[in-house]
């Protein structure tokens, strides 16, 4: 029972001392808590971060006196009797916002190519441009210059054509049976003429000839003009192989047909010869002919080169003669 009475007394003391302390800290003057510093700002990854984790508020500094531990005892169950709910930090529940993506570029759709089939594929028709209407020509929108340049070109392209035609109908080509063979069969010294022409009057006289074919090779010149007096009658051609020849010459008449109308036999160099028949069957007139003349290797006899030149042949003196 004394230990009751002591234990309550205790207690009693205990309270009252408790009590005396609350009413002295309900008295103290009350300080202001000082307002927290402003936190840095964040760099943008920070402030993420910051987002999903929000800082925790810093507690109030204390800043009550120091107390004794009596005192502190006291403090302690008087708190304890006067419970305040603690206040808890709210907890961000905010979905964290994500940054929005470009959107991907949709892939082209694959082209399908035609299938060919056996014909080929048409080609477009190309745009026609609209017609325009045709004006009618006036004589002052005409380009005298272009006229006469026209008419120059016509002329020319007229005149060419006619010379065509006339080189044509002039050329003059060696028919085969023109070229005799040659069998070694010459003419007797009786029957030709000698030479007494010097080199130099030889070949001004062949350079007048016109002769055409293997020039360069060998020299020959002759009458540009038979004259027969009357059918089967000899007429003079005087036909001469130049003596710095080296060849045998053997002639032919040819006209324009290409028919041979007489041939010569062997002429040796430095020899002429004079007289020359013409074949019964050219009627009488004047006609244009050709002289053929071939030259031949001595020893082997063939073929050397071959030249031509035109001969006028007159049968007959009087022109109004005609076959009889």
């Amino acid at each position: 029972m004394a230990n009751k009475r002591k234990n309550k007394k205790k207690n009693a003391a205990a309270k009252q001392k408790a009590a005396a302390a609350y009413m002295s800290k309900k008295n103290a003057p009350v300080q202001k808590p000082q307002a927290p510093k402003a936190a840095p700002k964040a760099a943008p990854e920070e402030a993420d971060k910051a987002k999903l984790n929000p800082p925790v508020e810093a507690e109030a500094v204390n800043t009550e006196p120091v107390k004794t531990e009596a005192v502190k005892a006291e403090a302690v169950k008087a708190e304890a009797v006067k419970t305040e709910p603690v206040k808890t930090d709210a907890v961000n529940t905010e979905p964290v916002k994500e940054r929005p993506t470009a959107p991907k570029a949709a892939k082209p759709a694959p082209v399908k190519k035609p299938v060919r089939s056996g014909k080929p594929m048409p080609k477009p028709k190309p745009k026609q441009k609209p017609k325009r209407k045709k004006e009618p020509l006036k004589l002052k929108d005409l380009r005298w210059d272009r006229i006469i340049a026209v008419a120059l070109v016509f002329c020319a392209l007229v005149a060419g054509i006619v010379a065509l035609i006339f080189w044509l109908s002039t050329r003059f080509s060696v028919p085969k049976a023109a070229i005799r063979e040659y069998r070694g069969v010459n003419y007797s010294t009786t029957e030709l003429f000698e030479i007494q022409a010097d080199a130099a009057e030889q070949s001004r006289l062949a350079g007048e000839m016109k002769r055409k074919g293997d020039v360069k090779l060998f020299e020959y010149y002759a009458a540009d003009k038979l004259v027969i007096p009357d059918k089967g009658e000899p007429g003079w051609l005087n036909l001469s192989n130049a003596f710095n020849n080296k060849y045998i010459l053997m002639a032919t008449i040819v006209d324009e047909a290409g028919n041979v109308c007489a041939h010569t036999r062997g002429i040796p160099a430095g020899f002429t010869l004079g007289e020359i028949t013409l074949e019964y069957s050219v009627p009488y007139g004047t006609h244009n002919m050709h002289l053929v003349v071939s030259a031949y290797d001595i020893k082997t006899r063939e073929v050397v080169g071959v030249q031509h030149s035109p001969l006028t042949v007159q049968v007959g003196i009087e022109e109004e003669m005609t076959d009889g």
